[in-house]
């Protein structure tokens, strides 16, 4: 079945608002996963910026592959359009993949996921002021309880997390701002195109504007080894490609702002991962935290308001 086809039974849009959720849970998963495995590859002596441009070039490159041979309507987009694509590129996905990653080299996973995730109540603010959704309590409190709960999970009552490069700080307070952006710049984007266009243009020309600033031979040119292209792939599918996709399809589904909400299981994920990889333990403070957000994401799920899905309108021509 069409991911992008409005589902019309007896369920409504209960039925589409779970496939929402459980899309930006695992799209939080795949980043929470990925986010200890770019702390790994960026001690292999690879910058912030190439791992950026990499990851971003490969999922560009695949999701080219997969277009050309399943649905080349997907690729078409109106000229007027595609300065809103370089925007979505270059401020949105390039932006908030450097900047994260050089929060996470110049502090650490936890400390750069807690930065980040203050995006959430931009958003919310964001909406409430410029895009007339409405405003609830029930939804403050699902962002309260979430943040709450990612404060302790990443171990934000250990303050020396914070005993970080100013740098790193200021790099994960803007990695948010970005974040915000994206969300709820994408989110205007799905009114016009499907998930997949808006993914392929905002990769490509991210990749374009990373080719600029360090052209692709100087990264062949390091001669990495194969162990490391191998995790490059990695990221640049499931750590990119995928996980995007997922949040986009969430973003159509629950909006910009119930979708950022939730997408704060990510360093639920990102504590097991270190634990089960890393040896690290779980403090009962943190299996608390892990507590609140599933409940501010419950919560949220719950509550009760008009729902406004998104969906496209068709620009291409059938076939």
């Amino acid at each position: 079945m069409d991911i992008n086809i409005v589902m019309r039974n007896s369920c409504g849009f209960k039925s589409i608002e779970w496939q929402g959720y459980l899309s930006v849970i695992f799209a939080a998963t795949l980043w929470g996963a990925a986010g200890t495995l770019a702390k790994y590859v960026m001690g292999q002596a690879v910058s912030p910026m190439t791992l950026a441009e990499v990851r971003v070039t490969i999922a560009a490159g695949i999701l080219l592959i997969v277009l050309l041979f399943k649905d080349r309507c997907l690729l078409r987009i109106k000229w007027q359009n595609l300065p809103y694509m370089i925007v979505l590129g270059v401020v949105g996905v390039a932006g908030v993949n450097y900047t994260y990653y050089y929060a996470i080299r110049e502090t650490n996973v936890a400390t750069a996921i807690l930065l980040q995730y203050t995006a959430p109540a931009f958003i919310m603010l964001f909406a409430v002021l410029f895009q007339g959704e409405p405003f609830s309590s029930g939804k403050l409190f699902s962002l309260g309880l979430a943040f709450v709960g990612c404060f302790l999970m990443v171990g934000g009552y250990d303050l020396t997390i914070f005993a970080t490069t100013k740098a790193g700080v200021i790099a994960g307070l803007i990695s948010a701002g970005f974040f915000a952006f994206y969300s709820l710049y994408a989110e205007y984007g799905l009114k016009s195109y499907p998930v997949w266009t808006i993914l392929f243009y905002g990769f490509t020309t991210a990749a374009v504007f990373w080719w600029c600033l360090q052209p692709p031979w100087k990264i062949l040119a390091a001669h990495y080894p194969a162990r490391i292209w191998l995790l490059f792939l990695g990221l640049g599918l499931f750590s990119t490609l995928v996980p995007f996709a997922l949040y986009f399809i969430g973003i159509r589904r629950i909006r910009a702002t119930r979708a950022s909400i939730t997408g704060m299981w990510e360093p639920v994920v990102a504590g097991v991962v270190a634990y089960l990889f890393l040896g690290e333990t779980l403090s009962l403070l943190q299996l608390v935290g892990a507590v609140l957000v599933l409940g501010g994401i419950f919560l949220l799920q719950i509550e009760h308001e008009p729902k406004r899905m998104i969906q496209p309108r068709r620009n291409a021509k059938k076939r």
